[in-house]
């Protein structure tokens, strides 16, 4: 397996646990979202807008944009941007990608690599749906399970 194949894997999987987070939130009470989020302070709302963002943000780095992306607030509305998010990246990773090449985070004011740039994608998302989750199991509301490998078993039996 080369690396792209490894990362194109691994957004796939972000995409997959990103589903099962929204099923969640969609079980959710009414009032959920608007909840205060722990640990981070703001609301489980800010929360996952932040997730969306991050994911989107890094894809237009990545892609050469340098405006700074907005997301929605809406739950469905988010749910749909993250989609787009993730199939842009099903994109992005559908060929050879130099994870080596720099690009330019406005956010930051400087250069990191797109390896470093996937990478961050990843674990940020990964930290954020994982407090999410919390949350929502705390509200009694079981997202399921989330790792890399039942999901991968599970898609390639």
């Amino acid at each position: 397996m080369n690396g792209t194949t490894a990362l194109s894997r691994a957004f796939a999987h972000n995409a997959w646990a990103n589903g099962l987070l929204f099923d969640g939130l969609r079980r959710a009470p009414a009032d959920f979202l608007d909840r205060e989020a722990r640990p981070g302070g703001g609301t489980n709302r800010e929360k996952l807008r932040h997730l969306a963002l991050v994911e989107r943000g890094f894809h237009d780095a990545i892609r050469r944009s340098t405006s700074i992306p907005e997301a929605p607030s809406g739950l469905e509305d988010v749910i749909a941007y993250c989609e787009e998010t993730a199939a842009a990246f099903g994109g992005l990773l559908s060929g050879p990608v130099d994870v080596e090449e720099e690009v330019h985070i406005p956010w930051w004011e400087r250069n990191f690599t797109i390896g470093d740039c996937l990478a961050q994608v990843l674990s940020h998302s990964g930290q954020h749906r994982a407090e999410l989750a919390w949350e929502l199991a705390s509200s009694g509301i079981d997202t399921g399970e989330m790792d890399y490998i039942v999901w991968f078993a599970r898609q390639h039996g």
